[in-house]
Order: C-alpha cells, then structure tokens, then sequence
C-alpha cells in the first residue's frame, strides 16, 4: 500500500503505522484469536510505544562515535606532548648531571 494522493482531502493517507497497525490487528485476531476492538487496542499501544521510544539511529551513533573519536584525537595529542617533555626533561637532567660529574672528577 502506498500513500494517497493528497488531492482529495476525504481519503486517508497511509502510513507506516498505519500499515503497521493493520497488519498487527491483522495478526492478533488471525493467530492470536483474540477481538477486533483487543487486537487494535494492542496494535496502538505498540505502536505508541516504539513512536515515543528515543531509539539510537546510525546517525545518532556515528555523531556519538565521532565525538568519542575527537576526544580521543586530542588525549593522544596531549600525551605525546607530555611523553615529549618528559623526554626533553630527561636529557637535560642526563646532560646536567653528566656535566657535574665530569667537573667534580676534575676538580680531584
């Protein structure tokens, strides 16, 4: 079934859900055997369900992931700042210490 053509404003344009209700109404009184006013109660209320469900779609995922990914990004870019200072402190202690030593070494 596909949408109706807004031209007469009498018709009712189909809808996913409403495709959905009907073929849920379709199913509960078909195999489930149970009234036609249950089964449509049912069929709406599934179908407000998963409506007013905040359900996590790819584009929210990849929005999310390229979040974590940014973050991510700029904690490596800060630890090989720090890795780099670190080794930068190291030498200069290295080359400072060497240098004590090879001046008390002399002075004796």
């Amino acid at each position: 079934m596909g949408a109706v053509a807004q031209t007469d404003p009498y018709r009712v344009k189909y809808t996913s859900s409403a495709v959905f209700r009907g073929r849920a109404v379709e199913l509960l009184v078909n195999k489930a055997r149970l009234e036609p006013d249950v089964a449509l109660a049912f069929a709406e209320a599934i179908d407000m369900a998963i409506s007013n469900a905040q359900l996590v779609t790819v584009p929210v995922l990849d929005t999310r992931f390229a979040a974590v990914d940014a973050k991510i990004e700029k904690c490596k870019a800060d630890l090989v700042r720090w890795v780099f200072l670190v080794m930068l402190g190291n030498v200069a202690l290295s080359a400072g210490a060497t240098a004590v030593l090879n001046f008390l070494q002399r002075t004796h």
